[in-house]
């Protein structure tokens, strides 16, 4: 950091410190403006979910889905059973089906 702030090319700096130019960028604007403690590291986390639900709506689908567990997905398809290997997925209908 100090290289940068006396003045030294950013692009330089960073090949030489194996670190990208908008990091340089964002720890001199940190520096800048907090001093030392703005160049601690920092978590990436969000500071906040807008989109989260509340501790109410996901207690109740937690328990919605302890009631109801999900099923393989095959088993969702008609029937419930996959067709025997000699058999074909969707029956031919002969109104539908292709001349040869």
């Amino acid at each position: 950091m100090c290289e940068v702030l006396g003045g030294s090319p950013v692009g330089e700096v960073a090949e030489r410190y194996a670190t990208s130019r908008q990091s340089l960028h964002t720890w001199r604007k940190r520096f800048e403006q907090e001093g030392l403690p703005g160049l601690v590291d920092r978590s990436c986390r969000p500071q906040n979910s807008p989109s989260r639900l509340s501790a109410a709506v996901e207690a109740e689908v937690c328990e919605l889905r302890r009631q109801h567990p999900l099923r393989p997905a095959r088993r969702h398809c008609r029937g419930c059973a996959r067709p025997p290997p000699d058999k074909p997925l969707r029956p031919t209908d002969s109104s539908t089906a292709t001349a040869t």
